[in-house]
C-alpha cells in the first residue's frame, strides 16, 4: 500500500470536535467536526486539504467523504454517549 492509501484508511484518521459558539451571549451553537490524518510512525499530523487532495487524486473523494461524515457521527455519539455533554433542544 502506497502513502497516499494509507492517510485515507478510516484507522489512520482522527475527529475533533470544535464548538461554534456565539459571540455575544458564549452559548454553544453546535459543533463542527475536524478530521486529521494520523501517522504515528512519523509522528505526523495531516491536515484535511491535503487528505481531500489526495482522495481526490485517488478516485475516491466521495467515499473519503463519507467516511469522515461517518466518523464524525461516531465521535459524536461516543462523547453523548460518555459524557451527556450533548443535549437536544427544540428551537
Amino acid at each position: 500500500m502506497n502513502e497516499t492509501n494509507f492517510f485515507l484508511l478510516e484507522s489512520h484518521l482522527d475527529i475533533y470536535l470544535q464548538p461554534v459558539v456565539n459571540l455575544d451571549t458564549g452559548k454553544v451553537l453546535g459543533f463542527e467536526a475536524l478530521v486529521r490524518g494520523i501517522n504515528q510512525e512519523k509522528n505526523l499530523i495531516i491536515p484535511p486539504n491535503v487528505l481531500f487532495e489526495l482522495a481526490k487524486k485517488q478516485g475516491v473523494l466521495i467515499e473519503f467523504d463519507r467516511t469522515c461524515k461517518a466518523l464524525a457521527m461516531k465521535k459524536f455519539k461516543e462523547i453523548w454517549v460518555r459524557t451527556g455533554l450533548f443535549t437536544l433542544s427544540q428551537r
